[in-house]
């Protein structure tokens, strides 16, 4: 069953240490919420249609200047010959190779399916990239629901892919700020609630259904009556995903970059 949502506004070690359980947890102020802090308390994600061109990014990063930034430095770079990724994940034969951000780009822009393509998510970013990602306003409303304030983001991802990159239905212990810096992406939601009826899906932070937007429910019973919410973002719109939301990420025909903002 999955639901459509149109126009609408609205592990690393210390994940297993749970450090980052203060940070999961938020704290709403006693004052009266606007709409995104409500949002934020009830663990709902919401969509700012144009939210995303707020962020240096957008206007700046071409292929062209994340090659300046990223230089010769190798990266970990996630190959596949079915366009689905994440070496962890239990649903995908991926694999990492070694690239520069150059020898990237000559290859991922050749991805199609039957030959090894390629998928660049989350490498460490230089700091001249880090600064293009600063969102003073997503840490202020982030900050108005936590007890502790923080004074940046917890991380920062890329995620580079091109001709319909999937990566498969997983969740993460951090509130996320999904900015579309370009192309699109149909994006999967299933709340955290429902982790029990689907804990023998579950591996480590990964669910072991193959396709979960055609699901066989004779094959997997449990996730009968499970909603699953469908988003589609373009360029410029960001996205707000609760911590422990499982999403699943599926990249347009051509080139599609986003950043997530952990918070």
């Amino acid at each position: 069953m999955i639901k459509y949502i149109k126009n609408q506004l609205l592990y690393p070690i210390f994940v297993f240490l749970g450090w980052h359980e203060e940070d999961r947890f938020l704290k709403p102020p006693k004052t009266e919420l606007s709409i995104h802090q409500e949002y934020i308390s009830k663990k709902l994600p919401f969509i700012i249609r144009g939210g995303a061109k707020k962020i240096k990014a957008y206007s700046k990063w071409t292929d062209r200047y994340l090659i300046n930034a990223f230089g010769d430095k190798e990266l970990d770079v996630e190959t596949s010959y079915d366009g689905r990724y994440n070496p962890d994940s239990p649903t995908t034969k991926s694999d990492l190779v070694g690239m520069t951000f150059d020898e990237f780009i000559e290859d991922y822009k050749d991805n199609k399916k039957g030959v090894e393509q390629y998928y660049l998510a989350a490498p460490e970013l230089p700091n001249k990239l880090l600064e293009d990602t600063k969102r003073i306003d997503l840490l202020r409303l982030i900050n108005t629901m936590r007890s502790r304030k923080r004074n940046k983001a917890l991380d920062v991802q890329l995620f580079l892919g091109n001709n319909n990159n999937v990566s498969p239905m997983h969740t993460d212990s951090y509130h996320n700020f999904y900015h579309m810096v370009d192309g699109e992406k149909e994006i999967l939601l299933i709340p955290s609630k429902y982790n029990v009826q689907m804990k023998r899906y579950i591996k480590n932070n990964h669910l072991k259904i193959p396709d979960v937007a055609n699901i066989d429910y004779k094959e997997y019973p449990d996730m009968e009556g499970i909603p699953i919410t469908k988003v589609h973002l373009k360029k410029g719109d960001l996205l707000y995903i609760p911590y422990g939301c499982w999403h699943q990420m599926k990249g347009g025909k051509g080139r599609n970059l986003a950043i997530a903002l952990w918070y």
